[in-house]
């Protein structure tokens, strides 16, 4: 139950006609839920951001490829896509948990993990 009144608050959020596609694709890639539609979108007008953009063009068979884009810096923020959503080592597969953290946008510059103390 918690995971439908999750993805229709996904799909209210990405727009009726366009939030089928993108909900699935917010489950295709690690902790993709965090950020919603900012993941791979800018907030308006709507379009992709620089993460958005590598996913587009990465798609196989019209879903997204998350070991091509794994290891790329899509924000130019000096961290891995794969580091900011918590899968720095780029294993995760659709339907497991990334180790417990808090992920940042891979498609947002100001958006990066906490260094290290």
């Amino acid at each position: 139950m918690k995971r439908v009144i999750m993805a229709l608050g996904l799909a209210l959020s990405c727009g009726a006609t366009t939030a089928a596609a993108k909900v699935s694709f917010i489950q295709q890639i690690p902790n993709g839920s965090a950020f919603g539609c900012n993941t791979c979108h800018a907030p308006s007008p709507p379009s992709h951001n620089a993460f958005g953009a590598d996913i587009d063009a990465t798609l196989k068979g019209g879903d997204p490829d998350w070991p091509s884009v794994c290891n790329l810096d899509s924000d130019g923020d000096g961290f891995s896509n794969g580091a900011e959503l918590l899968d720095p080592d780029c294993t995760w597969t659709f339907g497991t948990q990334t180790d417990q953290g808090i992920a940042t946008n891979p498609g947002d510059a100001a958006s990066k993990p906490e260094p290290e103390p």
